[in-house]
C-alpha cells in the first residue's frame, strides 16, 4: 500500500479510526491522507415560505454565519488532534478539508489518488 484514506466526520470524528489508521500506515509503510468532510449543504437551506421576510433571510444568515466560524474551529481542532496522533506514531500524513457533499468529495478524492 501506498496511501491510505481516511475519511473524517469533521465536525465528530471517531478517533479510534486515528489510531486505527496510523496502526496501518506503519504497519503497511503507508502514509495517510485525513480527508476531514463537512455536510454544509442542508444548513444553508432557509425553510420553505413562499417568500422569506427580510429579517428571516438576515436572522438566518447570522445563525448559518456563527455555526459555521464555530463548525470551522472544531474541525480544525479535529484535524490538530489527527496530526498530533500521526506524528505521535511517527506517520507520514497529509490533511485535506472540504464542505459540500462528502459523497462527492469521497469519490472525488479517490479518483485523484488512484491517478497519482
Amino acid at each position: 500500500m501506498e496511501k491510505i484514506l481516511l475519511a473524517v466526520n469533521a465536525l465528530n470524528p471517531e478517533k479510534h479510526s486515528f489510531d486505527f489508521a496510523c496502526f496501518l500506515g506503519r504497519m503497511t509503510n503507508s502514509s495517510i491522507t485525513g480527508i476531514f468532510l463537512e455536510d454544509i449543504i442542508h444548513e444553508e437551506i432557509l425553510p420553505p415560505k413562499a417568500v422569506p421576510s427580510v429579517a428571516l433571510v438576515e436572522s438566518r444568515l447570522q445563525t448559518n454565519a456563527a455555526r459555521r466560524l464555530r463548525n470551522g474551529k472544531l474541525m480544525e481542532k479535529h484535524m490538530a488532534d489527527f496530526k498530533r496522533m500521526a506524528v505521535g506514531q511517527g506517520v507520514n500524513f497529509s490533511l485535506h478539508c472540504e464542505k459540500g457533499v462528502p459523497s462527492y468529495e469521497i469519490i472525488k478524492e479517490s479518483r485523484s489518488a488512484d491517478l497519482l
